[in-house]
Formats: C-alpha cells, structure tokens, sequence
C-alpha cells in the first residue's frame, strides 16, 4: 500500500451570507499562511469602513463591507436586522470580533 502525498495547503474562508475567499494553489506560502486569500468572483467587493462608514487603510481594524453577485439580499422574516447589516450602496456589513 502506497500513500498518497499530501496536498498543498489552501486557505478558505466563507460566510453563508456571500463572501467567499480563497488563495491559489500556486500563491507564495506567506500568503496562504497569513491571509484568507483572494474573493472567489472577480466582481466580489471587500473593504474595510470606520464606525462611519469611511473607507479604512488597509490593515485598520472596521467593518468588513461585502458586495457582491452571490451576496444574499436579507436576513428572512428579519426586516429590521436586514436594514440594519446593509448600508444605503448595498454592501453588507460585519463588525470585525473586536469591535468595541
């Protein structure tokens, strides 16, 4: 019995709502070890705001804002919690674990 060699190692990263990430088989391991990856569709929309919703430089802690083909619409039979994860452009809006 011969064993199969292990795979390369992929980072993937999702959420029912839409957002799905992944790095590539041949990205460098630095970045499949520190990052989440790349938005699976190239029309995926992913930043960073501030609590009023501003754009973030990179690697400041925020929302994350998602759009993007894939992206649910709302919450079901949750018109209020609906309202309240999307701003006015259509992104849905998460805040990060360590949000104050």
């Amino acid at each position: 019995m011969s064993l199969c060699p292990l795979p390369p190692d992929q980072q993937v990263f999702g959420i029912a709502e839409g957002l799905v990430n992944y790095t590539c088989l041949d990205d460098d391991p630095q970045h499949i070890l520190t990052t989440q990856g790349w938005p699976m569709s190239p029309d995926d929309e992913v930043w960073g705001a501030d609590n009023d919703g501003n754009p973030l430089p990179i690697g400041a802690m925020g929302r994350l804002m998602v759009r993007g083909p894939y992206t649910f619409c709302g919450y079901y039979r949750s018109q209020q919690h609906s309202i309240s994860a999307f701003d006015a452009e259509g992104f849905l809006l998460f805040w990060l674990p360590d949000h104050p």
